[in-house]
């Protein structure tokens, strides 16, 4: 179980990377649920399709994890955040994980 501590720090670094201008996860899963749909819609092979409509879906489910992790920082919030870190590290496109395809 999370301390009050903790919960303070976690709050304060939240406030931190606000303040400097970050893209929030609020505004990240926006842009990745349009993602989702613009995959989904007519992509010819190679391109887009619903293979990277899965992975956009994955980060998305993600954000939601995030922030419902930082609204409610409980034993709860982090086994789902952990299972969505999980399930978005897992993404596959094309026979590869997503994430190869950009750290290798």
């Amino acid at each position: 179980m999370m301390k009050d501590k903790d919960l303070k720090e976690i709050q304060g670094l939240i406030s931190v990377g606000k303040e400097r201008g970050y893209v929030t996860y609020e505004e990240m899963r926006d842009a990745l649920a349009w993602c989702v749909s613009e995959f989904n819609t007519g992509w010819g092979s190679g391109y887009g399709g619903t293979a990277w409509g899965e992975c956009a879906k994955r980060g998305m489910l993600l954000c939601d994890a995030v922030i419902e992790f930082q609204a409610d920082p409980n034993n709860e919030t982090l086994n789902a955040l952990t299972a969505a870190v999980n399930s978005a590290k897992n993404a596959e496109h094309n026979n590869g994980f997503l994430y190869g395809k950009f750290l290798s």
